[in-house]
């Protein structure tokens, strides 16, 4: 299933995909090449994933 890219300007609880009401799940996508961390939400009952544009930076 392919990523939906996501602008988020408004709450954002609920799936495009199949009306799931309740939030997502997070997962953290390593960015090759860098020290960061895409942050993408997960429906957890369809398993859509949106990519929300968001990264952070992590540290050892």
């Amino acid at each position: 299933m392919p990523e939906i890219d996501k602008n988020i300007t408004v709450t954002f609880n609920k799936c495009e995909k199949c009306g799931y009401e309740k939030g997502f799940h997070i997962m953290l996508d390593p960015v090759k090449f860098t020290d960061r961390l895409a942050v993408k939400l997960v429906c957890p009952e369809c398993m859509q994933v949106y990519h929300v544009g968001f990264t952070i930076k992590t540290e050892l």
